[in-house]
């Protein structure tokens, strides 16, 4: 199952969900024990600017990242990849999560999966160009 979606969605000093996945409806139960491993895929930049050059490049001081969790706001507090500082060309970001995850557990027990997109202070802005989650299951 993918639930791609091309986006160009920029977040300027905010936290934004940008993608989420459902699997506990009734339609889904079989499905939710056949579940091995989740994929995530983002594709985006920062600003593409500082007044640190020192730091282009780097993910120091880069005030531009995303996060994994549920609905629940304090699953988002750790963050799962930052955006190198200053570089305005797309950078692609792959993760797995195997069946073992916390992720697929999530799934598992029917809570809502999203991938926020955050932008902390004025100025600094994260621009999401796409973003992908894929389930694979084996056959029932």
């Amino acid at each position: 199952m993918n639930r791609p979606r091309n986006i160009f969605n920029s977040v300027h000093h905010a936290d934004v969900p940008v993608l989420s996945l459902y699997l506990s409806r009734p339609e889904y139960s079989d499905f939710l024990d056949c579940v091995l491993r989740v994929s995530l895929v983002i594709k985006g930049h920062d600003q593409g600017w500082s007044g640190y050059p020192d730091d282009k490049g780097t993910d120091r001081n880069s005030w531009t990242w995303y996060s994994i969790g549920t609905d629940d706001p304090r699953t988002h507090e750790q963050r799962l990849v930052t955006n190198l500082h200053a570089v305005e060309e797309t950078q692609t970001h792959v993760f797995e999560w195997d069946r073992d995850s916390t992720i697929v557990q999530w799934l598992k027990e029917g809570k809502k999966v999203e991938v926020w997109a955050h932008a902390r202070y004025p100025g600094w802005q994260n621009h999401v160009e796409y973003a992908e989650l894929s389930v694979a299951c084996f056959p029932l």
